[in-house]
């Protein structure tokens, strides 16, 4: 698990503690970010001077930078985490169920966000190679829906048929056939 994203106050003590989670790469249960990778549930660190886990490799290190707490939560789609985020404070804090629960859920929610944007990308993907594959062959190839909408062509169709690029642009469904027609 590796930072990739940063945003901190504009006091410039912050950036070496950043410039030193950007150097990290952790293992799953490894500090605070790795086990909640691993346990995929928010958890909180409410102060790190009483905090007894020696596995929170950073927390001395954020006590130098003025940090005192730090609460982190996970983007998950079913049992898959695509992301920690990760949150400090120059305060200690107390543990809070509700804003558990309230991270859990916005992290569920994101990771709606993020399953969408992959399923996009994956259907734009397909829709080039489709596209790619119809324009590729030496048949002239129109598609239309049920109600005889023009859906998808390639050039060869258009050249086949000598149909003009402002038509074809103009995807008039009643345009081109009237012209294939005439």
């Amino acid at each position: 698990l590796r930072c990739t994203s940063s945003y901190h106050s504009a006091e410039t003590q912050f950036l070496a503690f950043r410039d030193q989670n950007f150097k990290l790469s952790l293992k799953k249960g490894e500090d605070l970010p790795g086990r909640v990778w691993a346990n995929g549930r928010p958890e909180l660190i409410a102060d790190f001077v009483t905090a007894e886990n020696d596995s929170l490799k950073r927390s001395r290190s954020g006590q130098a930078y003025g940090l005192q707490s730090a609460i982190a939560f996970s983007i998950r789609h079913e049992t898959k985490v695509f992301a920690v985020f990760e949150f400090f404070s120059s305060q200690t804090q107390t543990h809070d169920e509700d804003l558990s629960r309230v991270l859990e859920k916005l992290g569920y929610q994101l990771s709606l966000v993020f399953e969408r944007n992959r399923i996009h990308n994956e259907l734009k993907h397909s829709a080039s190679l489709l596209r790619a594959t119809i324009e590729s062959t030496a048949d002239g190839i129109l598609v239309t829906d049920g109600n005889g909408r023009i859906v998808l062509f390639n050039r060869r169709f258009a050249k086949m048929w000598n149909i003009p690029e402002e038509i074809l642009a103009s995807r008039d469904d009643k345009r081109a056939i009237e012209f294939v027609l005439s």
